[in-house]
């Protein structure tokens, strides 16, 4: 687990006594005002809970990661390794999350797909942490960025069709905008394909 200062001072735990704890070998400090529990391996699903849930921040995996922590990444590629994390326009991960070696390489897009940033996100356990990320038809539109470039029109094809069975909509949103920049892709259209999400829940 990782814990922020923020998150520590609304628990009555403040600096100066998480620096006790650092001094005496409970605490070990990741960054300033960062910390994990002594002898821990921090990972990133415990940072980026830190992030939603400790300082509030709106950051949450997405595209082809998100797909596949849903589990539909049996026709990515083995010995993958990459966290693509979406967030706020003009907004930047933090310095201690950013600088520190999760073990995989990360990625930061800002990328505006709609005007409800809330829309199509859902909420899993990843790793034992509760975390907000792309639901599957909102990771196919945010895989499509790459398309072509990290990932060929076929390799997102594959990947989408094997998302079990997706909306029929939201399937011909996805490959209606392959060819073309997605930010021309109709807004009302893509928000029609939220309907009915793999997960069955309803969306606005």
């Amino acid at each position: 687990m990782v814990a922020t200062q923020r998150w520590l001072d609304s628990r009555g735990v403040y600096y100066q006594l998480a620096d006790r704890y650092v001094r005496g070998g409970w605490f070990q400090k990741l960054a300033v005002g960062v910390y994990c529990r002594a002898g821990d391996r921090p990972s990133w699903a415990g940072a980026v809970h830190a992030l939603q849930v400790h300082d509030e921040h709106c950051v949450y995996p997405g595209g082809k990661a998100a797909l596949v922590m849903l589990g539909h990444g049996h026709f990515v590629q083995r010995g993958e390794s990459k966290l693509t994390l979406f967030g706020p326009p003009a907004s930047r991960l933090p310095k201690w999350f950013a600088e520190h070696d999760w073990g995989l390489k990360v990625e930061y897009r800002t990328n505006v797909l709609f005007d409800d940033a809330a829309l199509g996100l859902s909420k899993r356990d990843i790793d034992g942490f509760q975390m907000q990320l792309s639901g599957a038809e909102r990771a196919m539109l945010e895989m499509l960025l790459d398309v072509p470039g990290e990932i060929s029109v076929g390799d997102a094809s594959a990947i989408a069709r094997g998302a079990y069975h997706p909306a029929p909509l939201c399937t011909a949103t996805a490959f209606g905008v392959l060819f073309g920049p997605l930010s021309k892709a109709p807004r009302a259209l893509a928000r029609r394909s939220f309907r009915t999400p793999l997960d069955g829940q309803a969306f606005p």
